[in-house]
């Protein structure tokens, strides 16, 4: 069984990774499919939440890119590289995400993160 939020190197896995690759996408935040880019209104949004996409611009490091899981025989996507990063922290930071179990390799989703989640079109597959 997949987790539902997971570390994945740097970044977030898990269905919930996953959930939010796709509606960065679906929501017209990241445009371009083999070399995504943030789009106007994905960084007014990012930003908006506190994202630190200043840090996008720094060099040694591949901006945008997914990642793939492997889990039960199937590949799913999700946000890796720089903006992984980034999304990670940020939503630790406003607390939508907090640490959960041993190792640090899970977490859970709080009361303010379902809701944010929602509010940016994130849906988990046992919600919407």
């Amino acid at each position: 069984m997949r987790p539902t939020a997971r570390l994945c190197y740097d970044h977030l896995s898990g269905i919930l990774g996953e959930a939010i690759h796709t509606a960065l996408f679906r929501n017209g935040f990241l445009i371009g499919g083999d070399k995504p880019e943030l789009s106007p209104a994905g960084e007014e949004e990012l930003r908006r939440l506190g994202m630190d996409l200043d840090a996008l611009k720094q060099p040694g490091r591949k901006p945008i890119a997914p990642c793939v899981e492997r889990a039960e025989g199937k590949m799913y996507p999700h946000m890796g590289a720089h903006l992984g990063a980034i999304l990670l922290d940020g939503f630790l930071k406003i607390g939508w995400l907090t640490p959960a179990g041993e190792g640090g390799k899970d977490f859970s989703i709080t009361g303010t993160g379902r809701d944010g989640f929602d509010k940016l079109g994130v849906y988990l597959p046992s919600e919407k």
